[in-house]
């Protein structure tokens, strides 16, 4: 009898939290990189729609950055959770010992916490009012992390695959993603178009499900439609350039 060999579980994508920097990039393809979106397409592509497109690229390419810039939610925890364990070691270390020795190690915690002693007479009240303060900050920062909104690494390609299939929903272009490829195994005109629109990105890392098969692109497009939008979860991105 043939043993089984057990099915490896699917590792959990870790969450980043709502959190992130983006600098604006600018998308301008070339007029063959049109060309060749409208021969894929099989359908010349208007201007409005042209501008459409740019417009949602370069949102794109924020999301994406910003998502990319993105804290892991578990690695904020850990580093929450590392601060309040130094706090709390500094408060004891101030309620064990009033010795000089004991001021110097204070300030030694304090220090590795970037914070600055100026006068010595602030450790006094550091023990009755501005530990037990920071530690309750800490404990709702850890709050507000962990109920925070979170989101995976995708959602940005995955709100922009929407986006342009609705653009062309509804200026009256083909926007079918279908599975089988078609009789010459290119996909449907829209995936053959995405997939083209994918190639004038200036970047590899902007493009996902590109060098696989059109069915396969046809899938994530499908799968994206499937899971929807959702805007709580999508990173609000944050432009670095002063206006």
């Amino acid at each position: 009898m043939k043993s089984r060999t057990p099915k490896s579980k699917r590792v959990p994508k870790r969450l980043r939290i709502n959190v992130g920097h983006a600098e604006p990039i600018d998308y301008t393809p070339t007029t063959e990189a049109w060309a060749r979106m409208e021969k894929a397409l099989g359908k010349s592509i208007p201007a409005d729609v042209r501008c459409k497109i740019k417009s949602l690229v370069e949102r794109y390419y924020i999301k994406y950055s910003f998502e990319e810039t993105a804290p892991f939610k578990d690695d904020v925890l850990s580093r929450i959770s590392a601060i309040r364990r130094a706090t709390i070691k500094l408060r004891q270390t101030l309620q064990i010992d009033k010795t000089d020795g004991a001021d110097g190690a204070a300030r030694a915690a304090l220090a590795k916490l970037a914070t600055v002693m100026r006068h010595r007479q602030v450790v006094p009240s550091l023990k009755s009012d501005l530990l037990p303060r920071l530690i309750a900050g800490i404990d709702l920062a850890e709050q507000n992390v962990r109920t925070t909104t979170s989101f995976v690494d995708g959602e940005a390609w995955r709100e922009f695959a929407i986006s342009v299939k609705e653009a062309f929903k509804s200026s009256g272009l083909p926007c079918g993603a279908s599975h089988d490829g078609g009789a010459a195994g290119n996909g449907s005109p829209f995936v053959r178009f995405f997939a083209e629109l994918q190639r004038s990105f200036p970047e590899e890392k902007y493009r996902r499900h590109y060098n696989g098969s059109p069915a396969t692109l046809a899938k994530e497009i499908n799968r994206a439609g499937e899971l929807g939008r959702t805007p709580s979860s999508t990173p609000q991105a944050v432009s670095g350039r002063a206006g």
